[in-house]
């Protein structure tokens, strides 16, 4: 029988799931003003069907026809929509806590998605996922309520794809990423049941902690941190660093304990997750807890039973 159990209570203090109060968005009294859109602007816009995640990512508009725009992203000629268009917001713009927003997630490169300010002062995002952070004025751009909800509404949509797909998910009992299938979306929450390959045990875990075959790829570099399979004996997952990235390859420093690392070399690119610096970090720190948690547990057992 397969047990549904939430996520450890035993968590960093910087864990990735961010609390879950936020604030209650009010319509925006700024608005879009598409009609003002002009050749070689740059504007944030959703690329569909090219990157179909509902968020937004920064481009140059190309041409304008009507409601149809062509716009240049990552130096391809992608055609879109007025409504995937959102202009930036100028440096002289107010922002105010409760204003809907498009702004640059903290957990991806260089994308952005809807969410609430939640202070001014310093200038804090509580994105729709649920992340919190401050972000940078100029990685923050107003949209009125009305579209904020539409985008919200398209991306939960289509993140409803995840359901019956085989993953790669954290395991908070010892921060280690490990194979799984989503049985079912968490209603009204980001979260997601996973059922682990094995033992078809299950666990609810935070749409973050989740990669597969929906999540945001990247062209790999040297320097870039990932989730990667260290081994394929265990098909378990850590965080790593990208040590050299040629003839389509990766050579990967993985987190091994608080003294070593252990480093993979000529790896398949495409088997690896791109994760953030900031994602990086929390995603070590989670893993090295857990460690030192067990560590102990296990140091500590073994006195009791000695003694």
């Amino acid at each position: 029988m397969t047990t549904v159990s939430k996520a450890s209570s035993k968590k960093s203090s910087k864990s990735i799931t961010p609390p879950p109060k936020t604030p209650t968005p009010e319509p925006s009294i700024k608005t879009a003003n598409l009609d003002q859109l002009k050749v070689n602007q740059q504007v944030l816009s959703r690329i569909t069907p090219e990157i179909e995640d509902g968020w937004f990512y920064s481009a140059q508009v190309i041409s304008i026809d009507g409601e149809k725009v062509r716009v240049s992203y990552s130096s391809k000629i992608v055609d879109v929509t007025m409504a995937d268009i959102v202009k930036l917001s100028g440096p002289d713009v107010t922002l105010e806590a409760e204003a809907t927003v498009i702004a640059r997630h903290p957990h991806y490169q260089q994308t952005y998605a809807p969410g609430v300010i939640v202070s001014s002062s310093p200038l804090q995002i509580r994105f729709y996922d649920g992340t919190e952070s401050i972000i940078p004025k100029a990685e923050v751009h107003l949209v009125d309520f009305e579209r904020f909800e539409d985008f919200v509404d398209n991306i939960i949509q289509l993140e409803s794809r995840w359901v019956n797909e085989s993953v790669v998910a954290r395991d908070d009992k010892t921060g280690i990423y490990k194979l799984g299938t989503v049985k079912e979306r968490v209603a009204n929450a980001h979260e997601y049941v996973i059922e682990w390959r094995g033992d078809n045990t299950s666990t609810i875990q935070h749409y973050s902690c989740i990669f597969g075959k929906y999540s945001k790829a990247k062209s790999l570099q040297t320097g870039d941190h990932v989730i990667a399979c260290s081994d394929k004996n265990t098909w378990h997952y850590y965080p790593g660093t990208i040590s050299k990235a040629e003839n389509n390859t990766v050579d990967i420093d993985f987190v091994c304990n608080t003294t070593c690392w252990l480093r993979i070399e000529s790896a398949n690119p495409k088997e690896a997750f791109y994760i953030t610096p900031e994602y990086f970090n929390l995603a070590k720190e989670y893993y090295l807890a857990q460690l030192e948690g067990s560590t102990a547990f296990s140091e500590s057992s073994m006195s009791s039973v000695s003694d």
